[in-house]
């Protein structure tokens, strides 16, 4: 309690200060928002590596195991995976895109840079959190965050490659629909 309520009246004292600057600057009441999703593609994986995996000593990897030879069994589609994109415009002086899933901190930087002179906060873990997103970049250097961490999510991947020009597409399309 003692380090939530020294955090909570830092958070205040900020808020107090930013209030009172002179760097606040007024956002018109308009808002508009849109919301869309689009497919990301997982690497095919053969059945016959989830049912090696059931005889793994690790239970994360038996578990993931069981969950992609259920949906198998259930015909359920591992191919490909559901993702939500969504965009909000403050006004004329704010958007915000808010993508979902765990995303890497490239997919802000490659908006901030494309998109120079506009206001665009990049949010991550947003309407739902299937998974790491990675970029092109983390997906080609493997690792935990690209791969491994499928495993723990109990998703089938890694994702295919051109993640990020799907995603960066999907970023481009949403902030012309909120203009």
């Amino acid at each position: 309690m003692e380090l939530a309520t020294k955090h909570g009246n830092s958070l205040a004292d900020q808020v107090v200060n930013l209030v009172r600057s002179k760097d606040v600057k007024p956002v018109k009441n308009e808002l508009q928002s849109y919301f869309s999703t689009i497919p990301l593609t997982f690497k095919k994986v053969p059945v016959a590596d989830y049912q090696k995996d059931l005889q793994s000593s690790d239970k994360f990897i038996q578990r993931r195991a069981k969950l992609m030879l259920e949906a198998y069994n259930k015909g359920w589609n591992t191919e490909t995976y559901t993702y939500p994109i969504q965009g909000i415009r403050l006004g004329n002086e704010f958007r915000m895109i808010a993508l979902g899933g765990e995303v890497v901190v490239d997919y802000s930087l490659r908006t901030k840079r494309e998109f120079p002179g506009k206001n665009i906060f990049v949010a991550g873990y947003s309407n739902e959190v299937m998974c790491y997103i990675p970029s092109e970049r983390v997906l080609n250097e493997g690792g935990y965050e690209a791969d491994s961490s499928m495993i723990y999510y109990g998703m089938p991947g890694p994702f295919e490659k051109g993640i990020e020009e799907k995603i960066m597409h999907a970023i481009y399309e949403t902030l012309k629909k909120i203009k």
